[in-house]
């Protein structure tokens, strides 16, 4: 797959998408490009958040561990996604990990040059603080929603947002493009990858979803909604 030219990337991304053309322009004129390999780190939690990165090819996960060592997937990402933008802004450490789960290309651009175009360009630190507060938003709703739900339907949830953030809609089937392990999606939701698989294969059996080379394909939409305001 071609990587997504940056400019056109970070148009479309909700982050950027209301800045100016000459504001696109100087900060990608800013920004540098790198290659990752699969299952290499961009960076790991508790690293200096000194970079704000850009996806153009690849798939990525980000990983957060608690004391006991034990990891959880907070969310994937692919091309046209971008990550790092709050360390990047308030200069602490970083909060998760990054990993490629596939070879990847990304744009980066380290925490004092973006500061000088921030400066250079003051309106667009308010478009930026707007969006971020929408992404918070949206994540605390989510956070909050999975926290008081059965597995049932934090899993149907989960998959919702995923066909929703990373899928294609076709004829009222929703297809992911990310190919998304069980164990990825138990530590997504709080489960087993044992208990994602019997759920995966019990909906499977009803005609709510497929997996094909291992991607999900959610055929029944509205039945999967419906689990996640009441479970199993």
């Amino acid at each position: 797959m071609q990587p997504i030219p940056l400019r056109d990337m970070l148009a479309r991304n909700t982050l950027f998408a209301d800045l100016h053309d000459e504001e696109l322009d100087a900060l990608v004129a800013r920004m540098s490009l790198m290659e990752v390999r699969a299952r290499e780190a961009v960076f790991l939690q508790g690293d200096a958040g000194d970079r704000f990165y850009a996806v153009l090819r690849g798939v990525l996960k980000v990983v957060a561990s608690n004391e006991e060592g034990q990891e959880t997937v907070l969310s994937l990402l692919d091309a046209g996604t971008t990550f790092g933008e709050i360390a990047l802004l308030d200069g602490q450490r970083r909060s998760a990990t990054v990993i490629c789960s596939s070879r990847a290309e990304l744009a980066y651009i380290d925490r004092q040059g973006f500061l000088a175009f921030l400066a250079q360009h003051p309106a667009v630190r308010d478009k930026l603080m707007i969006a971020l507060c929408q992404r918070i938003r949206t994540l605390t709703e989510r956070v909050e929603h999975l926290s008081v739900l059965d597995v049932p339907a934090r899993l149907s949830r989960t998959l919702l947002f995923l066909a929703s953030a990373h899928g294609t809609e076709l004829q009222g089937r929703h297809y992911l493009q990310l190919r998304v392990s069980q164990g990825e999606l138990g530590g997504m939701v709080g489960a087993t990858r044992e208990s994602v698989n019997k759920l995966l294969r019990s909906w499977d059996e009803a005609g709510l979803i497929a997996v094909v080379d291992g991607r999900i394909q959610i055929l029944k939409p509205d039945d999967l909604q419906r689990l996640g305001l009441t479970g199993a």
